[in-house]
């Protein structure tokens, strides 16, 4: 053997060695990195506390890599916020991301901020066991999550949800919202064979299942909205689509539900709408871009418009091409919101048009029940939510008018929401083309005015002003951090 070949040999074994130290270097580091944010004291004398908080993190450095982004439910404990090559924020958090003092006044309120937080990055979710009440006390939130989000670690001292990775739920869920969007009402679901787990997590549908055990079902030709069935029941499909009219849909434990057979009828009949995104002085981003379009229903139909001062500006900001749903620009200058707006209206297609702001983070299942309201509330000529600052506080200022006269009442720890109202700083209002077209009222420089003297025009002409309180939406000025 020569020399220097013995030598290749050495320089090749040394390389290798040289890798694997450097590989196991970087792994003594992270480990020495959790263990240093371990000791690190709590600012608790409770010996309780202090290895609770010490499990928590243990679980969050198990159930999440590198460089995770986390919202964590800390009641302001900061050392809760304090994990090895990871971020954390507050969900209930003010504007400038500070623990706001206090927890969520409704259910709602605290889904909300969950997705405000999600939309800045968040791509998990921490529920220390110390905070696990919140699934009992916020019942809207535990289905929220149940419904779109993956437990990824529930070892007793935290529950960690993936916000990335779907819940089997999912597609159910949003198959459910566009049948919604396209006939007005809930669905009839049967469950054929699937698991029942789907009847817990939708509890409000009428869910039921055959009155027998045969292969026939004994029902009409497309009688029943939505078949459920288990995964890879090829024998049970033909009997499913005859019987379904809407929807055919694969579910069962620990899989993704599949949507294997959906009607290309029903569902078209819903309003077609423009979606006209101001900016308000704040940018357009293209996660915040992203975010919109992903809570649209499957079956939107209609355009967004997007209200810039600079189009170039924006497709240097904006990936266009990457987003789900095509836009029109639309340039104005700044300075006149009300003439920005009617520019954007000019160019609407659609004789229904929604406005939102670009701050404005819009949780699943907004814009079919804002349509709805427009469409049935006798007598609307405006719609708008519940906006809430980060920390759960209504940003509108609104006065209730006759309660006699309301469509809708909820009442829930915080408020209680009427139908009928005058609507003033707004993010996020549906209303008419032809309305906005020939309201001589429509004008003024910034936002809240504008809106709160069209509103005002239209109560003065007789058309209502209605408030959806089942549509949620959270004023965002943080900062977004991109996935």
């Amino acid at each position: 053997m020569s020399d220097d070949f013995q030598m290749h040999k050495i320089s090749r074994a040394l390389d290798l060695l040289s890798g694997v130290l450097v590989e196991r270097q970087s792994e003594v580091a992270a480990e020495l990195a959790e263990l240093a944010i371990e000791l690190q004291p709590t600012g608790s004398s409770d010996p309780d506390y202090v290895a609770a908080v010490a499990e928590v993190r243990a679980a969050v450095h198990r159930a999440t890599p590198v460089g995770a982004r986390l919202a964590v439910v800390s009641r302001g404990d900061d050392q809760l916020l304090r994990y090895a090559h990871r971020s954390a924020q507050h969900p209930s958090a003010t504007s400038d991301g500070r623990y706001c003092g206090f927890h969520p006044q409704s259910g709602r309120v605290a889904l909300a901020q969950l997705e405000a937080a999600h939309w800045r990055g968040a791509q998990y979710f921490v529920l220390p066991a110390l905070s696990s009440w919140w699934l009992e006390h916020y019942p809207e939130l535990a289905s929220h999550l149940e419904r779109r989000y993956t437990v990824v670690d529930d070892g007793g001292a935290a529950i960690v949800w993936s916000l990335e990775q779907p819940s089997p739920f999912r597609e159910l869920e949003e198959l459910f919202v566009d049948f919604r969007y396209g006939c007005g009402r809930d669905p009839a679901v049967l469950l054929w064979g699937a698991q029942e787990d789907v009847r817990t997590a939708f509890p409000e549908l009428n869910v039921f299942s055959p009155i027998s055990d045969e292969t026939d079902l004994p029902y009409l030709d497309a009688s029943i909205d939505i078949v459920v069935i288990p995964p890879d029941a090829a024998e049970m499909m033909s009997e499913a689509r005859r019987v379904a009219s809407f929807a055919v849909v694969e579910c069962g434990a620990g899989t993704p539900s599949n949507v294997v057979w959906q009607s290309a009828v029903v569902g078209t009949d819903g309003p077609g709408v423009s979606v006209i995104v101001t900016d308000h002085g704040r940018p357009h981003a293209d996660a915040h871009l992203r975010a919109l379009f992903d809570s649209f229903p499957r079956g939107f139909q209609g355009e967004v418009l997007l209200l810039v001062e600079d189009a170039d500006a924006l497709r240097q900001r904006v990936d266009l091409n990457s987003l789900t749903e095509p836009v029109k620009i639309v340039e104005a200058p700044a300075g006149n919101f009300a003439g920005s707006v009617l520019t954007a209206v000019h160019a609407a297609t659609e004789e229904t048009v929604v406005v939102v702001d670009a701050a404005t983070v819009l949780l699943p299942g907004w814009l079919p029940r804002l349509l709805s309201a427009l469409r049935d509330v006798p007598g609307a000529g405006a719609v708008s939510g519940m906006v809430l600052e980060p920390d759960g506080r209504l940003v509108q200022s609104r006065r209730p008018v006759d309660r006699a006269t309301s469509v809708y009442e909820v009442s829930d720890p915080a408020h209680v929401h009427v139908a009928d109202c005058e609507l003033g700083d707004l993010d996020l209002i549906a209303t008419r083309r032809s309305l906005l077209l020939v309201t001589a009222a429509l004008s003024g420089s910034d936002a809240p005015s504008v809106i709160r003297h069209y509103c005002a025009h239209l109560a003065a002409s007789g058309h209502r002003v209605v408030y959806e309180p089942d549509v949620l939406a959270v004023r965002d000025r943080q900062e977004h951090c991109d996935v």
